[in-house]
């Protein structure tokens, strides 16, 4: 993912859009301005208009074609060349086309826009989950935030793509495909099997699923970097700049597609995506290895980008081995047939053995715990059991995850049951997790140790809080058998989201957004949704859209 344009100031109000348009305006302090946002082109090249103003109050009407303005006084603007304009449409509206160029327009059709814009935003808001008061104004912001990332692909009209952000990422990443979905679930799970069926749609003939869709194709190669992306690599000295290796994302559709069938069922779906990862897990198995064990041949591919873990080329990781066990684990209850134990048995060989805790990639060997399904659980065991269970994230219910002191490994609850990440080494991980002078404290969980000195609270994946990793160490956490640690890590990521917004990552120091993280991002969104309705009376299960 390149680094998006920061927006200078940042917006504090959702910009004007429509659903499924890329066009969107902001007020900033000189007036509004309005982009036609494109898969890696700088919101700076995007600019429709900027600095406009009225003498009389304006009313925006957008569609995926372009803006429309109408207003009974004069308009002023600057055009995207700098040069300034000003107009008196005269009992007309004034439009700016999406593909450039701009003119009057009649009332009616500002109008109909108008009236389409507002039609499908109240259809939206209508399928906003039901949740606790506590979490009822952010969970409706982060819902609008999800609205405001739709677009049409140019590839695939015909779906709507939910994207990380309008602010810089217009793209169906694979990844991020798999967060908004947990989030989209509650309220909208036909649209969240969408955004599985668009990353996956592209899969390759080997079982390769691609990093990003986008309007042009798909992201499958280092050698087809955008430039922004190679340009930073060689900055920092990197050998993957012009590396020519398969570039994709971590292998958690399996794990999504069980988890959005357990709110909305639907085995025709379901199957698909069974076939869909059965193949891609062969895949990482078979031609993405190093030192006998799946690795990641690019760092982009970790989701991870510019993690200190990758400053010189890496091996196998414990994150990938943690999914590529889950995910087998998984497929050994949906399709046993399908699943490879001894395989699995290997991965988990190789990931008892590893030691330390750096960088949220060590943390992440927590997501490999839980039990062998081949043994019973007790209802407890269960994570939806786990979620109802939860107390109210409070100051007095919730401790921050920062107690420094050392956690004991859980003991087995069953007889004979085997785990595939030792209790004693999720222990050692839980307590660096917890601990305020490593990963824990008031703003959890940072990605890099504050022990490291390559630690940067607020600069990408060398430190900052993200609510991605977060979701899937607390999941991890609960699995082993840290339900209150994991309940700890959600509160704080609740909290950075209603303090803050929805932005990419926050400082893992102050707690804020970071300065250049991008505003209204979707997967922060999307898992703030998940927790909200997961943490609400009753379960994720129980609370319906709000229709």
């Amino acid at each position: 993912m390149s680094v998006a344009d920061p927006i200078a100031p940042a917006p504090t109000t959702l910009p004007r859009s429509a659903i499924g348009s890329r066009v969107f305006s902001v007020e900033n302090p000189d007036g509004w301005t309005a982009y036609a946002a494109e898969y890696e082109r700088p919101l700076a090249e995007s600019v429709l208009f900027a600095g406009l103003r009225s003498n009389a109050p304006v009313e925006f009407a957008v569609d995926e074609a372009g803006v429309s303005v109408a207003t009974a006084g004069e308009l002023s603007w600057r055009d995207p060349d700098g040069r300034d304009r000003r107009a008196d449409p005269a009992g007309r509206a004034w439009r700016w086309e999406a593909s450039g160029g701009s003119g009057p327009v009649e009332l009616a059709r500002h109008a109909a826009s108008l009236a389409q814009q507002n039609a499908d935003w109240e259809a939206w808001d209508a399928r906003c989950p039901v949740v606790d008061e506590r979490f009822a104004a952010t969970t409706r912001l982060c819902w609008r935030t999800l609205g405001l990332n739709t677009v049409r692909l140019r590839s695939h009209p015909e779906t709507l793509a939910v994207v990380p952000s309008l602010f810089g990422y217009v793209g169906a990443w694979q990844w991020d495909a798999y967060f908004i979905a947990l989030g989209l679930r509650h309220g909208h799970p036909e649209l969240a099997r969408d955004q599985l069926r668009l990353v996956t749609g592209a899969q390759a003939a080997d079982g390769q699923l691609p990093d990003v869709v986008h309007d042009g194709g798909v992201l499958a190669n280092g050698r087809d970097l955008p430039d922004a992306d190679r340009q930073r690599l060689l900055e920092h000295g990197s050998s993957y700049a012009d590396a020519a290796v398969p570039l994709t994302k971590p292998p958690l559709l399996l794990w999504t597609a069980e988890q959005l069938h357990a709110v909305a069922p639907d085995d025709a779906f379901l199957a698909e995506m069974i076939d869909r990862a059965g193949a891609n897990h062969a895949w990482w198995y078979r031609d993405s290895v190093r030192a006998g064990q799946p690795c990641y041949l690019h760092p982009y591919s970790s989701g991870l980008d510019d993690s200190p873990a990758f400053d010189t080329p890496a091996g196998p990781t414990p994150d990938l081995a943690a999914y590529l066990i889950t995910a087998d684990r998984l497929m050994e209850v949906l399709r046993p047939e399908a699943s490879d134990p001894s395989r699995r048995a290997r991965t988990a060989d190789w990931l008892s053995r590893q030691t330390g805790a750096a960088t949220v990639i060590d943390l992440l060997a927590l997501f490999a715990g839980g039990p062998d399904r081949r043994h019973p659980e007790s209802p407890t065991d269960r994570p939806e059991h786990s979620a109802n269970r939860h107390p109210e994230p409070s100051a007095n219910r919730h401790p921050e995850p920062s107690a420094n002191r050392h956690l004991e490994p859980p003991t087995n609850r069953h007889p004979g049951e085997r785990r595939d990440l030792p209790p004693a080494r999720a222990a050692e991980l839980a307590t660096a997790l917890a601990d305020p002078h490593r990963f824990g404290g008031p703003t959890a969980v940072a990605t890099v140790s504050r022990q490291e000195p390559a630690y940067s609270a607020g600069r990408l994946w060398r430190g900052p809080v993200w609510l991605n990793t977060n979701l899937l160490l607390a999941a991890g956490l609960r699995a082993n058998g840290f339900a209150e640690l994991a309940a700890a890590v959600e509160a704080s990521s609740l909290r950075l989201v209603e303090a803050g917004g929805p932005y990419e990552y926050f400082d893992a120091d102050a707690g804020t957004p970071a300065s250049t993280a991008v505003p209204f991002f979707g997967w922060t969104a999307a898992i703030y949704v998940d927790l909200a309705v997961r943490l609400s009376a009753g379960s994720a299960r129980s609370a319906g859209p709000n229709h």
